[in-house]
């Protein structure tokens, strides 16, 4: 932040001592451009008892929560100061969709066990504009109703890690702005975003016209360390191995990936141009996808969703992509080793084809497995086999990491 920004910012931390909602909207609110109001304002819709009657069984499992919310909805719209920041962070999110960190704001000690609550009346808020937004594309509604069973299932994650206590975490939130926005769409089981073809990150995927045969390569400069992760693009340090790709007007020379396991086969490889085909370059349109928490993943209808993607975005987008694509903390390649043959991760991972993705961070899934950020792997409980391997992982001081993986239409069909 700029240093007046940062002035604001305390500004604002004094500002909101002794109110119902807390610092920890300070310096969101700083980037919003909030002011203190000098009188009492219109109450939101989204805090209205009859908003929350209407949409609060789209979460499908949480029609108890319906009086708690309303009793937290009425506090917060009565109260000028909270209904204030509460209208400026909804702008924030789906109206002008400014790009700050939602993550910052935390559960509202002032409302008890109840202090999750007003981040999910947030999240709640985003419903309609689904519809509204699925409307304009003539995707039928209950696309849109997807949305709102996964806000119903992040409620769980929070649960999780408040000994049952219902709310949201406020990190999710960025992935309902997106929604609301139609920047992803929920189909099937995953979300998927329509997304340029990236070289950053996506390897050269050719394959041979013959027989069909994927040969991966890594991107010329590409870095990996001496246990043969993929180091971020700017590393400096660590870096034992760089990769190289020549492409000539014949031929391309370079280092694949075993797609089994994504491992960097570390031996040269040349293919000749008019044997392969490149099957995404530069400006063409894949789709990301995305893995929502909150329930299992079946294998066979994450298997059955990925042709019903690929359908809908050419159907009501006009997209016809090339690849699908997904970078995740799940796709970490240790889970092959670590899982169960039969687990429906492990099923997922060989349906596709996997491969390195940068090593940022070697904490990477903790929340998403755990439903907080920070776990103590000696004396946390695991509730199920992924939780207790990555306990047995983090006790071994193995990095949890991301990879990659990618699927053609013709895999999936």
């Amino acid at each position: 932040m700029e240093p007046a920004q940062e002035a604001r910012k305390l500004e604002i931390i004094e500002l909101l001592k002794g109110q119902k909602l807390d610092s920890s909207f300070a310096e969101v609110l700083t980037l919003l451009d909030w002011t203190m109001p000098d009188g009492q304002i219109e109450c939101p819709e989204f805090l209205k008892a009859e908003f929350i009657e209407k949409y609060l069984p789209e979460l499908v499992w949480f029609d108890d929560l319906k009086d708690r919310l309303v009793a937290v909805a009425k506090e917060l719209g009565d109260d000028p100061v909270c209904c204030s920041i509460m209208t400026a962070v909804y702008m924030g999110l789906y109206v002008d969709r400014k790009n700050v960190n939602w993550g910052l704001i935390q559960p509202q000690p002032y409302f008890g066990e109840n202090a999750g609550l007003p981040v999910l009346l947030l999240a709640i808020a985003s419903i309609p504009l689904f519809y509204q937004r699925y409307a304009s594309y003539s995707i039928p509604k209950e696309y849109a109703h997807h949305h709102a069973e996964w806000i119903g299932g992040a409620v769980k994650i929070y649960q999780a890690a408040h000994e049952g206590k219902p709310g949201f975490t406020s990190s999710q939130i960025f992935w309902l702005s997106l929604g609301a926005a139609g920047k992803i769409t929920r189909v099937g089981r995953f979300e998927f975003a329509i997304d340029d073809f990236s070289e950053w990150w996506m390897p050269a995927i050719y394959i041979n016209k013959t027989t069909g045969e994927h040969l991966v390569f890594a991107r010329d400069g590409w870095k990996f360390n001496s246990v043969g992760d993929r180091l971020p693009n700017e590393a400096t340090e660590g870096i034992e191995f760089t990769t190289t790709l020549v492409e000539t007007e014949d031929s391309v020379t370079g280092y694949t990936f075993n797609t089994s396991d994504s491992t960097l086969i570390r031996e040269l490889t040349t293919i000749k141009k008019n044997e392969w085909t490149l099957q995404a370059k530069v400006g063409d349109k894949v789709l990301g996808l995305h893995i929502p928490g909150g329930r299992s993943m079946d294998f066979e209808e994450a298997k059955r969703t990925l042709p019903l993607a690929l359908d809908f975005f050419k159907k009501y987008r006009g997209v016809d992509a090339k690849l699908i694509t997904c970078e995740s903390w799940i796709l970490n390649e240790q889970w092959l080793n670590r899982l169960p043959a039969e687990s429906n991760l492990v099923k997922f991972m060989k349906y596709g084809r996997i491969f390195k993705y940068p090593v940022f961070n070697t904490q990477e899934g903790i929340f998403f497995v755990f439903g907080h950020d920070k776990i103590d792997p000696a004396t946390h409980k695991a509730d199920n086999k992924l939780q207790q391997t990555m306990i047995d992982m983090l006790n071994e001081g193995v990095p949890v990491k991301a990879g990659g993986i990618y699927f053609t239409p013709e895999m999936v069909r």
